[in-house]
């Protein structure tokens, strides 16, 4: 199965560091298994694109970088059996998906418009207000909770 791992951020270098800490784990894991084979989608906050064959910041930084277009005639070219989106920023979460999801690519995880609802509370409140999924009547927290004679926050 060849996987395309999406990592970084376009918007700041702690969703870029926190997608590539993500990420590591998930390569270090399939690393083992033969079947698979990851190849690495990098995006930096600049909004350059990168195919790196590491994320070592070496190898990251010495791939080739590459605009939006060029970046998603690649990833169209590459005959991707599935996507492991690790991207945590809001555009990463929500139109980046769908985008891909527009190529015709399976996702591992939610769609792009499932991010986008869980991504705004108020919309997500609003959908279970009116009805469009079953849940639990909701109460209130009494506040904090006390332990002998000190007070916890809980």
């Amino acid at each position: 199965m060849r996987l395309l791992h999406l990592v970084g951020s376009s918007v700041d270098e702690f969703h870029a560091d926190l997608s590539r800490l993500y990420a590591r784990g998930c390569l270090d894991a399939l690393a083992e298994l033969e079947e698979h084979e990851s190849l690495i989608a990098h995006l930096d906050p600049d909004g350059r694109w990168s195919f790196p064959d590491s994320l070592e910041p070496v190898r990251r930084r010495a791939a080739a970088t590459m605009d939006l277009s060029e970046a998603f005639e690649r990833i169209a070219a590459a005959r991707i059996d599935a996507v492991v989106p690790q991207l945590f920023d809001l555009p990463g979460m929500t139109l980046l998906r769908t985008a891909i999801e527009a190529l015709g690519l399976p996702l591992v995880g939610n769609s792009g418009a499932v991010m986008g609802i869980a991504a705004d509370k108020a919309l997500t409140k609003a959908l279970v207000r009116a009805g469009a999924s079953r849940r639990p009547t909701g109460r209130r927290s009494p506040g904090p909770r006390t332990c002998g004679s000190r007070r916890r926050s809980w």
